[in-house]
């Protein structure tokens, strides 16, 4: 009987396992190049993604209130007793400077816009028939607002704000108060007339099953804006037909807890709210109508590279037709090699460049121009 043989099995050599070593690393390195750069091109994608969102937001919450810079009558500019008009309804600080403005314990970042809004905004105007409403008018007193509008027989939404204690009250009077630029301007605008009380300390507000009573008084920071300056002045209370509560809105750009710079906006009351985050800056440019064709030329376009680089006077002001808004939305995080060259718009310093110590974070841009719709035109 003949002895069975196996068959020689024979192994992998040295030299053939380290080749394949090498191969499956040269693999693997592979495969991981190609998902560090996957990683990065998502996170670069999510980075824009979020700036771009967080612009949009920003752009639309602003400018639907520099729309409304103004409403319930408040002019652009009020004469301020000397000869002057400043600014009123929506004014500016522009490129300030480290550390110069403080808002609600928020200190803006330094060569950002500080955009300012006034204006019956976020309360009802209401109809009032001055000579019932009014309980003085020469001094402190109180305002009466019915429940059913005296003009309309509609019904009225009474309701005062969270903190109405020493919160500013517009009211509105049928007597013309005409705005009219100096230093060679030349033109009106034709305005209502208004005066602006402080409602009283403590709870100054008594809602009844007819009205809505407001204790005033008048004194406070606000009373400057009146015409002349005047705390109160006498008046017939008959013209008396319009009255809100006066909101005062500031946007700035400053460091949040993060030390993220954010989007913040203050609304009184000594504290400022974060918006959006991951916004750079806010840059503001006004429109003003010099030469009164109803046209806005470049030259005209203050705070800005290409018009007039500095803030308007108040003669100026009081031509505005458009607000342009700037806002600049940044990557939450920088990325390595990455150096950006985005110019930002008006009269950021350095002709628009951003600073050395930024250019590695991802920026996106967003200008728009805001008609000012609750003021009269500027005529002859």
């Amino acid at each position: 009987m003949s002895q069975s043989t196996r068959p020689r099995q024979s192994g992998m050599s040295l030299v053939e396992a380290l080749v394949s070593v090498v191969l499956l690393s040269m693999v693997v390195i592979a495969f991981l190049q190609i998902f560090d750069v996957s990683a990065k091109v998502a996170k670069s994608q999510g980075n824009i993604s979020d700036a771009t969102e967080s612009l949009r937001f920003s752009v639309a919450h602003l400018v639907r209130l520099v729309r409304m810079a103004g409403t319930g009558g408040l002019p652009l500019c009020y004469p301020d007793g000397s000869s002057n008009l400043q600014p009123l309804s929506v004014d500016s600080a522009d490129n300030v400077s480290t550390g110069s403005v403080t808002i609600g314990g928020r200190t803006a970042l330094a060569d950002s816009d500080v955009l300012y809004v006034r204006g019956v905004v976020e309360s009802e105007l209401y109809d009032i028939q001055g000579v019932v409403a009014l309980s003085s008018d020469t001094g402190d007193g109180t305002l009466t607002i019915p429940a059913v509008s005296p003009f309309t027989g509609n019904a009225q939404d009474l309701r005062a704000p969270s903190s109405p204690a020493s919160y500013p009250i517009m009211i509105g009077l049928q007597t013309p108060l005409d705005i009219m630029p100096g230093s060679g301007i030349g033109g009106v605008r034709h305005y209502a007339n208004y005066r602006i009380v402080h409602a009283a300390g403590g709870t100054p507000v008594t809602m009844n099953p007819g009205n809505m009573v407001i204790s005033f008084v008048v004194t406070g920071s606000e009373i400057a804006h009146n015409p002349g300056g005047a705390p109160f002045p006498s008046f017939d209370k008959s013209f008396a037909y319009i009255a809100g509560f006066l909101d005062t809105y500031a946007y700035f750009v400053a460091a949040n807890d993060a030390g993220e710079p954010s989007l913040f906006r203050s609304a009184g009351g000594g504290n400022a709210e974060e918006l959006v985050p991951n916004i750079y800056t806010l840059q503001v440019a006004f429109g003003c109508d010099i030469n009164r064709d109803a046209v806005i030329q470049p030259a005209e376009w203050y705070e800005d590279r290409g018009g007039t680089d500095a803030h308007p006077t108040g003669d100026q002001m009081a031509t505005v037709r458009e607000v342009r808004l700037s806002v600049v939305a940044r990557s939450q995080d920088p990325e390595p090699g990455w150096t950006t060259d985005v110019r930002i718009p008006e009269n950021f310093p350095n002709n628009g460049a951003v600073p050395a110590a930024d250019v590695g974070y991802r920026y996106r841009v967003m200008t728009v121009r805001v008609a000012l719709r609750s003021h009269p035109p500027l005529v002859t």
